[in-house]
């Protein structure tokens, strides 16, 4: 941030020596990821900032799925966690719903130096009368500012419940957050879904519009990464007429690439069934056993290929490093065993996605049910291979 970042925000990009990319590890487009969350926004347009009523909220979480700027959100947290806080007593909270979370409190929280004060969340709230309501920004900052920084900081406990419902959506961390864009975009809480429920598995190909804005203008980065395991989305950008020819050359790449991981795990295996027939259970054994159940599941587009990396990733890591001496066949198979973790991102099953604009796209209701996952597609050729070969085109109407 402040080698670069900092002197890009102040116009002064011109001066920065290429040295310090090169220090950066900023070379050939890079870009930090999570530089949004030090780009403040108080005071806000409006001057507002919603306020929470817990007793009668039946933590829906809508008022947290439309925020576009991920600057309300829903934790879970612990009576010692609340008494934790930097302001206890400000720290509001009700009894959690749902037998995942018993023993623990629900809490909202906005940020006020994050919150462009859209109105949006106070909006989509069902209840009547609202939960929320908007007050001005000065009131009480300085105990929301530290408490919303307190909690940014606690223990994500999404993992705790099924994310694929709205409510249980929005415990998922968001790993794009407090953009640039305007506020109340109806953009953005898109984008902001798409992370909470595939983020640490997505691939982003981004036509050039106002996703494009929000989501890349260097040095500022909403994309991010997860703090407990460092994955996040990788995202790129191409002008706005090749982007299904740039989105189908990244999913046909991937594709490739998977496939020779899919080839190196299937030799590593049957090289291991054939040289370790003992039943003593070692790590290269119990390796195999994670790579064995890796190859039957290793289509499934849920979080399975990610949880079980989880589980090999200390083993690849304890055996790569290992000895590198031995006979012959030991010696070829940790190098096998290295080209595998050199290829480790193919592991999971990536979500690859085009963002594209409803000019860009045409309707697709005359094609077979199997192309018909979503509501259009680029007009172009290379928009309907991608579509046949499954990758994933968000359509954004501008």
């Amino acid at each position: 941030m402040t080698d670069i970042a900092d002197p890009v925000s102040r116009l002064e990009g011109d001066d920065i020596p290429v040295s310090k990319f090169l220090d950066n590890h900023l070379l050939g487009g890079t870009m930090t990821t999570g530089t949004t969350k030090y780009e403040k926004r108080s005071p806000n347009p409006s001057g507002l900032i919603p306020k929470w009523n817990p007793d009668s909220c039946t933590q829906c979480n809508q008022c947290i799925f439309v925020c576009p700027h991920a600057a309300i959100r829903p934790y879970i947290v612990t009576k010692e966690e609340v008494m934790n806080a930097p302001y206890p007593e400000s720290f509001e909270t009700i009894k959690a719903m749902g037998a995942e979370f018993a023993g623990m409190k629900y809490a909202i929280r906005v940020s006020p130096l994050d919150c462009t004060g859209c109105n949006a969340c106070v909006e989509a709230c069902p209840e009547e009368p609202k939960v929320l309501e908007m007050q001005d920004i000065t009131i009480a900052q300085t105990e929301n500012a530290k408490n919303w920084d307190y909690s940014y900081d606690l223990p994500a406990r999404g993992h705790l419940i099924d994310k694929e419902s709205i409510r249980g959506s929005q415990f998922q961390t968001p790993l794009m957050e407090f953009s640039g864009a305007c506020l109340g975009c109806g953009e953005t809480p898109y984008f902001k879904l798409l992370t909470q429920l595939f983020g640490e598995r997505m691939v982003i190909a981004n036509a050039t519009g106002c996703s494009t804005i929000w989501g890349g203008s260097f040095p500022s980065n909403p994309y991010t990464v997860s703090k407990e395991t460092g994955r996040g989305p990788a995202w790129a950008n191409s002008l706005f007429e090749d982007n299904a020819e740039y989105g189908l050359g990244m999913y046909v790449a991937n594709g490739h690439r998977r496939a020779r991981l899919i080839k190196l795990v299937e030799d590593y295996v049957h090289q291991q069934d054939e040289v370790d027939a003992t039943k003593e259970m070692t790590p290269e054994k119990e390796l195999t056993h994670l790579l064995h159940h890796w190859l039957d599941i290793r289509e499934e587009k849920s979080d399975a290929c990610t949880k079980l990396f989880d589980k090999m990733q200390p083993l690849f890591e304890s055996l790569v490093k290992s000895e590198t001496n031995g006979d012959g066949v030991t010696r070829h198979a940790h190098t096998l065993l290295e080209r595998i973790w050199s290829e480790r991102e193919y592991v999971f099953v990536l979500i690859e996605t085009s963002f594209v604009a409803m000019s860009y796209s045409f309707s697709i209701s005359h094609l077979p049910p199997e192309l018909s996952t979503t509501a259009c597609f680029p007009s172009s050729l290379s928009g309907l291979l991608a579509a046949m070969a499954g990758l994933t085109i968000l359509v954004l109407v501008v």
